[in-house]
């Protein structure tokens, strides 16, 4: 279809390996961010155009590895109300634009000692996009190739970067809504049997294991409170579902978990570190570089109901 007549402005504010602590309304950080937004506003003055910011993309977590979850929580909220009302007040724009973030796999590099290693911000924006519609979670990062298990190569940056203008384009041009390949729905199907409905941005799923490889049981893990039941099988049913059969009977307070547990210190990448092997059936390549834009599944973890 013809796109409106869009003149298109992009700025970069960011500064390199900062928690969100430093990034936030009174950092250097934010300040030249309003400072680009006020340039766009006067260059569009001066061409009579209409200048609107569109959305905020957000690329960090990996320094916050050891903040509190509902730390970094309230900050991204209150960082994100401080964007809207400050950009508001230049452009006089009321809609509140949409963060968009990837979703990191490589916090655990940031953690020393070799203990057992739970996400921190790729659960959050796992959550708070779930919970906010101006917060979107576009891609998880494991199906990347990294430099040094903790920063991606170039081409991976350029892919992740194609990812989340791909959701913009979605979201933006096309008014769609973007969940990712995500669940809706975890139930113990019978007392030894999980079943995962996803929603599925281009049906149906897969298991690529050429794109990543298979950590075991291609990424999923169950627990409860008697312990990890081991998985004896794992496979699709028909376009948007996983069935996961295990050892025994799932026990109190079961969870299902994807791409989510690691050792602290680990690289990561596609060979190692937290991953997972579920994709949907996108055939959309990336204009520069032929990169594969098929969505892998966020990491997740969510209780068994």
């Amino acid at each position: 279809p013809d796109l409106p007549a869009y003149k298109m402005l992009t700025s970069a504010h960011g500064a390199s390996g900062q928690p969100i602590a430093n990034l936030d309304k009174g950092s250097s950080a934010f300040a030249n961010g309003m400072h680009q937004v006020e340039e766009g506003a006067r260059l569009a003055d001066a061409a009579s155009l209409i200048h609107q910011v569109q959305a905020l993309m957000w690329v960090q977590g990996h320094a916050d590895a050891a903040t509190a979850l509902a730390t970094y929580k309230a900050d991204l909220r209150q960082m994100l109300v401080d964007y809207h009302a400050d950009i508001e007040a230049i452009t006089g724009q009321s809609w509140q634009f949409p963060l968009v973030a990837y979703q990191g796999s490589n916090e655990q590099t940031n953690v020393g000692g070799s203990s057992e290693y739970e996400p921190v911000v790729a659960r959050a924006f796992y959550e708070m996009s779930a919970d906010h519609d101006d917060i979107i979670a576009a891609v998880p990062s494991y199906h990347v190739t990294y430099s040094d298990g903790t920063h991606m190569v170039g081409d991976s940056y350029q892919k992740i970067g194609q990812h989340i203008g791909r959701v913009l384009y979605a979201v933006l041009i096309r008014g769609e809504e973007w969940t990712g390949l995500r669940p809706r729905e975890v139930r113990a199907y019978r007392s030894d049997e999980v079943l995962v409905r996803f929603h599925v941005p281009v049906a149906p799923i897969v298991f690529d294991t050429d794109a990543v490889d298979d950590p075991g049981d291609y990424g999923f893990e169950v627990r409860d409170d008697d312990g990890t039941p081991a998985i004896s099988s794992v496979s699709i049913v028909g376009d948007d579902t996983v069935r996961i059969k295990l050892d025994r009977d799932l026990g109190d307070n079961p969870t299902l978990a994807y791409a989510w547990y690691t050792t602290a210190g680990t690289d990561a990448g596609p060979s190692t570190g937290p991953r997972g092997c579920l994709f949907d059936s996108d055939t959309t390549e990336a204009y520069q570089r032929g990169n594969s834009l098929a969505n892998p599944c966020l990491r997740f973890k969510e209780n068994i109901i």
